[in-house]
């Protein structure tokens, strides 16, 4: 998604072709390509917010990973086995976090996102009359 939106960001700063050449215009027009040539804030944001709800969702779901992988390598790990009572915090620990990341994901679009936050308090907030 990063390389999509740095695609699209310099497909819109592109120079449109001009016949005349060494004006003052085409010199102005080189000056703000340069500046437009890096992505604007609103870009940068998207960028913040995908990699923020990424990162979230990585840490989030780790314990969900390693409590799958020690149950295919810890014998005793199951309903049943010798370490059932492990199993159960195991399993605990990890929907608190697969919970988390739910509520981290509306907090990160709350605050980053405009349309989903008047959205969201027009449903569940005070609607002013």
């Amino acid at each position: 998604m990063i390389i999509a939106l740095k695609r699209s960001s310099r497909f819109r700063n592109r120079p449109q072709k001009s016949n005349e050449k060494n004006t003052p215009d085409s010199r102005s027009v080189t000056t703000r390509l340069s500046q437009n040539s890096r992505l604007n804030s609103r870009e940068l944001q998207v960028i913040k917010v995908v990699i923020l709800v990424s990162a979230v969702f990585v840490v989030c779901n780790a314990p969900a990973m390693i409590a799958s992988i020690l149950r295919q390598t810890v014998p005793g790990l199951s309903n049943v086995g010798t370490y059932r009572l492990s199993q159960d915090v195991l399993l605990i620990f990890v929907e608190v976090f697969q919970l988390l990341n739910c509520t981290l994901n509306i907090v990160v679009y709350l605050k980053y996102n405009t349309l989903y936050r008047t959205t969201f308090l027009d449903l569940f907030g005070k609607r002013s009359k």
